[in-house]
């Protein structure tokens, strides 16, 4: 059992329950990150974080609401100390470049394994970023 003050705190954000029920799963699979909590939309999100400590958030692009990249651009000014990885299905450099230009931390396809998202999130909270294969030969 890891020291808890080493345990990285996760936020999951996605409007599909079977995605958060999924990403949920990975998350607690591994000792050092612990599920903080499960929001629906983006506007969430930043209540939660105002009101949780929060390491890392996992963060869909679209959904009702408030959508990935504006949560991301108000989460990080408020707490620039929370790294932001986006976790979607699209696989596009628009995309890409709008998450990354409103400060996260990295972008990552929801078909990414448990091993690879639980080493993403330990890279964030490390300060590093961290792209998708498949976004990052393109770069």
């Amino acid at each position: 059992m890891p020291d808890p003050a080493s345990v990285i705190r996760v936020l999951l954000v996605d409007d599909e329950q079977m995605a958060r029920s999924a990403f949920s799963a990975s998350v607690e699979a591994f000792d050092d990150l612990h599920l903080a909590g499960a929001c629906v939309e983006g506007g969430e999100a930043c209540t939660f974080v105002d009101d949780n400590p929060v390491d890392v958030v996992l963060m869909d692009l679209h959904m009702p609401g408030v959508n990935g990249v504006e949560a991301t651009r108000t989460i990080r000014k408020a707490h620039p100390d929370v790294r932001i990885l986006i976790l979607t299905t699209f696989d596009e450099d628009e995309m890409v470049d709008r998450a990354l230009t409103a400060d996260a931390s990295g972008y990552l396809l929801k078909s990414v394994s448990p091993h690879t998202l639980a080493g993403a999130g330990r890279a964030a909270h490390g300060g590093l970023q961290v792209l998708a294969a498949e976004p990052a030969r393109r770069r």
